[in-house]
């Protein structure tokens, strides 16, 4: 029952961590399994959760990394860009995404051995999920006949989120850069209803991007997302209070909804 988008995320994520790791020569495997975890075996390594699972693993033969190293590896302030040549920065995400399933990770790594990373998902069983027989359904999220400029520097990313973006309807105009950015502001027809950006980017700071754009096109709403948690962003100063924010990795469901509320508050405005 995982959401197909996010696992897509993960399976990128660690395959990008993976391919770093390798300094342009080695090998790279992605596998997937099923798993019965006993109750005696998950009271031997911390998160660990019995039951049956599926699992994709995804291993390299790279440099790998120090046991103290590798036990922090999903911490969002663990960098491993001074320990590795790996980016690291989209590790907690996908801790994020296995947790928010109610899966979990582990982890075998050595300095010279390669890196071995599995996460576990439970099963789907043959009982529904709660809601799907005589349950209340969710509502469906409206479409929208918007305009949407969508800035990500990762082209894979990119085409993901624009992809949920046309799920609703709308036209979603690509930018990888701020530069990019900036020109679609300034030489498109017609209106453009929302601007989504990442709060830190290659090339400019997501705020001043915003701040930007919207000196071009006033009446656009501004969503940022961040694969940093929301008090971090406030704290580090990356974005004034009360801006419209989703933590990355986000659902289709959620993502969808949060826009689907920004573009109904636009259409208010603009009535």
């Amino acid at each position: 029952m995982t959401d197909p988008a996010q696992l897509e995320h993960v399976l990128s994520e660690l395959c990008l961590n993976a391919k770093n790791a390798l300094a342009g020569k080695g090998i790279i495997t992605i596998a997937t399994g099923s798993a019965s975890i006993s109750e005696d075996l998950c009271a031997q390594p911390p998160g660990y959760a019995p039951g049956e699972f599926v699992t994709l693993t995804v291993s390299d033969t790279g440099k790998g990394i120090d046991g103290t190293t590798a036990a922090r590896i999903f911490e969002p302030y663990c960098s491993l860009h001074d320990m590795d040549t790996r980016s690291g920065l989209g590790l907690p995400a996908v801790y994020g995404i296995i947790k928010q399933n109610s899966g979990f990770v582990n982890i075998a790594s050595e300095p010279g051995s390669g890196t071995c990373i599995t996460i576990h998902l439970p099963r789907y069983g043959a009982e529904e999920p709660a809601g799907t027989e005589g349950g209340e359904q969710a509502s469906p999220v409206p479409r929208h006949s918007a305009t949407i400029v969508l800035v990500e520097y990762e082209p894979d990313n990119l085409e993901l989120y624009a992809a949920m973006l046309e799920s609703l309807g709308c036209t979603v105009l690509r930018a990888a850069t701020a530069e990019e950015c900036l020109r679609l502001a300034a030489s498109h027809d017609g209106r453009i209803d929302l601007l989504i950006t990442g709060v830190v980017l290659p090339d400019c700071n997501g705020r001043d991007l915003a701040d930007a754009f919207l000196a071009k096109r006033p009446k656009t709403q501004c969503l940022f997302m961040s694969g940093y948690p929301s008090n971090v962003i406030a704290r580090q100063g990356m974005l004034e209070t009360g801006s419209n924010f989703i933590e990355k990795p986000f659902s289709l469901q959620d993502f969808t909804a949060t826009v689907a509320q920004l573009l109904k508050r636009s259409e208010v405005h603009a009535g």
